[in-house]
């Protein structure tokens, strides 16, 4: 029977790389949010298309901070793998 092999630095590396992309998805969202504002409130200030930006603007303000969480379970859930393996294998190696 072949022995698993599981490389640590892989997980820690993929857990810091989800992690900035969740930090760098949440600023341009940020930036992002403050453009359709900007439209809303000063370019379309009434009317059926100011209504339909006004809720797409709502809806993308919901979105802000979600996907930060969701990167951040899956470092959680790197971290938390390389842990079982390590308690598994009683740190053998």
């Amino acid at each position: 029977m072949a022995d698993l092999i599981v490389y640590d630095e892989e997980y820690t590396g993929i857990s810091k790389a989800y992690s900035q992309l969740g930090e760098l998805f949440e600023n341009r969202l940020s930036e992002y949010n403050k453009i359709i504002e900007k439209v809303y409130s000063e370019g379309v200030s009434a009317g059926d298309v100011h209504t339909n930006i006004l809720l797409y603007g709502n809806k993308m303000i919901i979105l802000s901070g979600q996907v930060k969480e969701i990167m951040n379970q899956i470092k959680t859930l790197c971290s938390d793998y390389i842990d079982e393996i390590d308690d598994k294998d009683n740190d053998l190696y």
